[in-house]
């Protein structure tokens, strides 16, 4: 008998939990930052697709319905664009026939979109260390084979060609630019950052593609060696004076101590206070 309930209920939990196959069903194909592209299998008699999707922050509980929508479609794939980072969304494609009537939904689908990456800039600005070497320190590793920069003599208009670009050995970050020729002392040049492209593939903003002045002033030590943080140390006339760090024992002669005027007084204030202390045991 026991066999039969088993089987009974076998029966039951497998048509509350069984999928409905005459749904379409809806999945992600690729999740970045800002865009989810989607593909799903065809509702039948549709002709056209939309796809309805919603965020945690805009769901109203009085409403069942999605409140955002794209554009028509075709075909059974589809790109959600220009939508946050780091934000849970639930997604269900819509389907229509010739006459615009909606006969049929996916199943929903739940995503969730990436971490926006920092965008890439200047660490700091651009150091010539030598007569044919420029360095730059970007806030990102750079792939060299994707990276073009130009520099010009702001005196005679012409461009100084470059000769290799590659990356310092000791941070990816850095990327130091070899000149044909060399630049003339104090002679001022227009640095322009062409296209900037990090390893992961983002590229340098073009907002910050502004030509930067750069100036040769002599040799200088290479940007490889110094820290992105360092920064100029504060007037020494403002300093606060450090005390002393004692590591040894410290002589006597030099350590705080009190003068002879101080040994008198302290041996006239004993003798006042040993002459009272007699008149008023005599009086006693």
């Amino acid at each position: 008998m026991y066999r039969v309930y088993i089987l009974l209920f076998l029966a039951i939990a497998s048509s509350v939990f069984a999928v409905d196959s005459s749904q379409s069903i809806l999945q992600a194909k690729k999740i970045s930052d800002s865009s989810v592209s989607v593909s799903w299998t065809p509702i039948p008699e549709a002709t056209q697709y939309k796809i309805f999707y919603d965020e945690s922050a805009l769901l109203e509980p009085n409403d069942a319905r999605l409140l955002l929508d794209t554009d028509f479609f075709t075909t059974t794939e589809g790109e959600l664009t220009q939508i946050s980072p780091s934000t849970e969304y639930t997604i269900r494609v819509h389907g229509y026939n010739a006459e615009w009537k909606e006969i049929g939904t996916t199943l929903p689908l739940h995503v969730r979109t990436y971490s926006s990456a920092p965008q890439m800039n200047l660490a700091q600005d651009p150091l010539v260390s030598s007569e044919t070497t420029l360095e730059l320190w970007f806030s990102r590793p750079v792939d060299i084979a994707k990276t073009q920069v130009t520099l010009t003599d702001l005196t005679t208009k012409k461009p100084l060609s470059v000769q290799e670009i590659k990356n310092s050995p000791n941070d990816l970050r850095i990327i130091i630019v070899t000149l044909k020729a060399k630049m003339e002392l104090d002679a001022s040049y227009e640095l322009t950052l062409q296209k900037v492209t990090s390893l992961d593939g983002s590229e340098f903003p073009a907002e910050n593609r502004i030509p930067l002045k750069v100036v040769y002033g002599g040799s200088l030590p290479p940007l490889d060696t110094l820290s992105p943080d360092v920064v100029s140390s504060p007037d020494p006339l403002q300093e606060e004076p450090v005390e002393p760090v004692f590591s040894e024992p410290v002589p006597i002669d030099i350590l705080p101590h009190t003068g002879p005027e101080w040994i008198i007084i302290f041996f006239l204030l004993s003798v006042a206070l040993f002459f009272a202390q007699k008149k008023l045991s005599k009086r006693a």
